[in-house]
């Protein structure tokens, strides 16, 4: 695992073709087993001669208790300690996926209420479908808001919402419309939210919601306007799908990671793998807090928040996924943040 400075293991696909995610400590690596890590490309990296040899993290104040081990749930739900109030404005074709991934954060007692074209009627045909189709009852309240068609996109319609009240927003591309004409729709919608934002005093909420895009066109409009949190789904598929199309072997990992199954990506504090009592460090090295945080459990670092630099103002609040230097300690500030991989404590493999 730190043998490769260019890259992150995640785990191995066996001579069998098994794909195996965080296989644990304990796992032989056998004859005919690849490697599979997260790398800029295929000759950015080699193993070194020596792998790294974790060094005790520097201490602010003594801990005291030795590290816990997480079990299935420790890590999940502990984003928030209180419910929370999401809005999803929008429809998706991949809305059970959504929900499922919502329900693996959010604490028992939250409500989703979503905002949509699509007649009422049919949002709660296609939920309970989803239930009915074998996964489990989520713990949230989902609320089903009306949307007058042509008119849902106005101001007078956005400014009910009053989204400025929720923990977090969603824009999802219309899955019916073309991506042009999807995109065109959610840039308005994010216009007006903004606007509402100013007209109505709520400056001091901080509107950065999650948006789906359809097209790379889009992208350049949305940074002019202050955006930030964008997912191009359309370009995630059709890199999936070349990269599969190269080797079939990496839709066994896609799948692994998509599934929610048995792992799950995860944004955590570095305080969330510390001892009880233990402060986190001034400074810390990439592996270093790569190898605590596998001490508690089946768990794969893969970023963290950039470090910030006089030059580079920019680079707050991004994430930088397998940085290059993996051994010099930084400087870890409170609002830091790591990308982890964590397979549930009882999943089987």
């Amino acid at each position: 695992v730190f043998r490769f400075e260019g890259a992150v293991a995640l785990g191995v696909m066996t001579a069998r073709g098994e794909c195996r995610l965080n296989p644990g400590w304990d796992y032989v690596v056998e004859d005919g087993d690849h490697i599979i890590v997260i790398a800029e490309d295929n000759d950015s990296y080699k193993p070194n001669a020596e792998a790294w040899q974790p060094k005790q993290l520097e201490k602010r104040s003594n801990a005291s208790r030795p590290i816990r081990r997480m079990r299935t749930g420790s890590l999940r739900k502990s984003l928030s300690d209180a419910p929370q109030k999401i809005l999803i404005v929008g429809w998706s074709n991949q809305m059970g996926e959504l929900l499922d991934g919502l329900d693996a954060i959010l604490c028992t007692g939250s409500t989703i209420d979503i905002y949509s074209q699509r007649p009422l009627e049919d949002r709660e045909m296609d939920i309970n479908s989803l239930l009915q189709s074998g996964r489990k009852q989520w713990s949230f309240e989902i609320r089903h808001l009306k949307a007058d068609g042509p008119k849902m996109m106005s101001y007078a319609a956005l400014v009910k919402l009053q989204h400025h009240l929720y923990g977090g927003v969603m824009v999802l591309a219309d899955p019916d419309l073309d991506p042009a004409t999807a995109d065109k729709r959610t840039l308005m919608c994010l216009m007006q939210l903004q606007f509402i934002n100013q007209t109505n005093h709520h400056d001091g909420h901080d509107f950065q919601p999650v948006v789906e895009l359809r097209e790379d066109s889009m992208v350049d409009h949305l940074e002019v306007c202050g955006f930030k949190n964008f997912v191009h789904s359309s370009s995630f598929v059709s890199q999936a799908m070349a990269a599969v199309i190269e080797n079939p072997s990496i839709n066994s990992i896609y799948a692994a990671l998509m599934s929610g199954k048995t792992n799950h990506f995860e944004i955590r504090r570095l305080e969330d793998f510390l001892a009880k009592g233990e402060a986190p460090p001034s400074h810390v090295s990439f592996w270093q807090v790569a190898d605590r945080a596998s001490s508690c459990g089946d768990i794969s670092v893969v970023a963290w928040t950039a470090a910030l630099c006089d030059d580079d103002e920019e680079a707050e609040g991004k994430f930088v996924m397998n940085p290059k230097d993996k051994v010099t300690p930084r400087e870890w500030q409170p609002h830091d943040r790591l990308v982890v991989i964590r397979r549930d404590a009882d999943a089987e493999i």
